[in-house]
């Protein structure tokens, strides 16, 4: 069994607590929306219930995998590393540069 991770557990207490759930009081919408999420990951989400879809078209899957494929190919391939622009949110922090 594959333990599950904080960022799972934080994902899941996250979104009942999240403005989609327009909050949670009994008898509103969002409540019903919420107790009906707890119901749904309780029981079917990642369970041994699951059952895999021969009929399934993973074809944009496929197309995707294959863009992110060629864009790391192009990073990895170009002259030059890619560089952040100056008030990047990611950017790594002023210091001596790495030869």
């Amino acid at each position: 069994m594959t333990p599950i991770t904080v960022a799972e557990i934080d994902g899941y207490l996250r979104f009942p607590a999240s403005d989609a759930i327009e909050g949670r009081a009994p008898g509103t919408r969002g409540g019903r929306l919420a107790v009906e999420y707890l119901k749904w990951t309780s029981r079917r989400y990642h369970q041994p219930s699951d059952e895999y879809r021969p009929d399934l078209d993973l074809s944009g899957a496929v197309q995707l995998s294959e863009i992110v494929l060629q864009f790391g190919r192009q990073i990895a391939d170009a002259p030059k590393m890619p560089t952040c622009n100056a008030d990047a949110e990611f950017r790594r922090p002023a210091g001596p540069e790495k030869p």
